[in-house]
């Protein structure tokens, strides 16, 4: 392991810029939920503004929203859903900005260079209404990763991890809720459930920590919220949603993740009576890492360097869904969403996106 440690520039605390994207952050979070729980108290004041009826709690066939879109909706009183998704996720490339790096450059600074990752997430969630106006979901994330990557560039290797990720406890709320029309806020918290402890053998069979990315957990509680808005006029359906997630101090490795920002703009239309198709532009965007994991060699590889982390990635995701309900005796959707990136700068050099696949099995009664 010892070899592996390189000289390298150091990994300075928060910076200016980056304590500016924390206040951006916490200022939409904030402003999201004032703006939010102000429109319910308003609406309060009107009974057929705010009354939500049976028919249009449930997932409407009228407004459409992509199969991958989590917290976009809520049932009635005594409702449940239940839902499996998975998302595969293939990375390739190496960028730096939006610039390709060549490996033979990287080995100058990293003893290991990554040449391809896949991730895998599957998630299983439960949603309870425990009454109209509040909905209770939990997501329980298993996650499977593998990375190739080529040592003092001859040698390839593989390493793998996977278990359990961090579980997130979300209410949901509506401010408005409509026939053709929803509005609907999300507040949570992400429990730290997952490992920031996985580690892999080496060649020479030394035992070592992996790359920040190969972890399943953040380590730290982070404060989740987001507001939705989906609607419909005739046959199409429309909607954004804006989600924020907040990391609450460092973890017992000695860092924190970075605060992230994520849109979704969508537009859809039925193109067969129980079949709906999407087409959203899903934009996230990252902090750097903050501290710094004395267990990972900075000089191992890009993925245990906490600079090389974070940035703006765009990507368009085109999607079908299929109403399960003359299927089965319950109410159902199963769908599937192909995206793509078509914008990237990352705080590199960082593997880039090349593909993305989520699929999903939602079950209400």
């Amino acid at each position: 392991m010892s070899g592996w440690i390189k000289t390298k520039k150091k990994v300075t605390d928060i910076k200016v810029g980056n304590m500016e994207f924390r206040k951006i952050i916490k200022s939409i979070c904030i402003t999201v939920t004032v703006i939010a729980l102000g429109v319910v108290s308003a609406n309060a004041q009107h009974h057929d503004a705010c009354e939500i009826e049976h028919e249009a709690v449930h997932v409407s066939e009228k407004v459409l929203s992509p199969a991958g879109l989590m917290g976009d909706h809520v049932h009635h009183k005594g409702s449940w859903m239940f839902s499996y998704m998975y998302m595969g996720m293939m990375m390739d490339e190496i960028l730096e900005g939006s610039s390709k790096v060549n490996h033979s450059s990287l080995m100058e600074s990293y003893d290991m260079i990554p040449e391809q990752m896949f991730m895998q997430m599957h998630m299983i969630g439960v949603m309870y209404s425990v009454s109209d106006k509040i909905t209770l979901m939990t997501m329980i994330p298993f996650l499977q990763k593998s990375m190739d990557h080529s040592m003092m560039g001859h040698h390839h290797a593989n390493m793998m991890s996977s278990g359990l990720g961090d579980v997130r406890l979300t209410l949901l709320t509506p401010v408005i809720q409509g026939n053709n029309h929803r509005l609907i806020l999300n507040a949570g918290l992400s429990v730290p459930t997952g490992s920031t402890n996985m580690s892999s053998v080496n060649m020479a069979g030394d035992e070592y920590k992996m790359g920040y990315g190969m972890q399943t957990g953040s380590g730290t509680p982070d404060i989740m919220t987001a507001l939705t808005y989906a609607g419909s006029s005739g046959r199409i359906g429309y909607g954004a949603q804006l989600s924020g997630i907040i990391r609450l101090g460092e973890n017992q490795s000695g860092y924190r993740q970075g605060d992230m920002i994520e849109n979704s703009v969508w537009i859809g239309t039925n193109v067969m009576k129980k079949t709906s198709m999407t087409i959203r532009l899903l934009t996230t965007w990252q902090d750097k890492m903050h501290g710094h994991d004395e267990m990972m060699p900075m000089g191992a590889m890009p993925t245990s360097d906490p600079e090389c982390y974070g940035g703006l990635k765009s990507r368009v995701m085109t999607g079908l869904a299929y109403n399960l309900m003359n299927l089965l005796p319950v109410r159902g959707s199963i769908g599937a969403e192909l995206g793509v990136p078509v914008y990237q700068y990352l705080n590199g050099p960082q593997m880039a996106d090349q593909w993305i696949i989520t699929t999903s099995l939602k079950i209400s009664i």
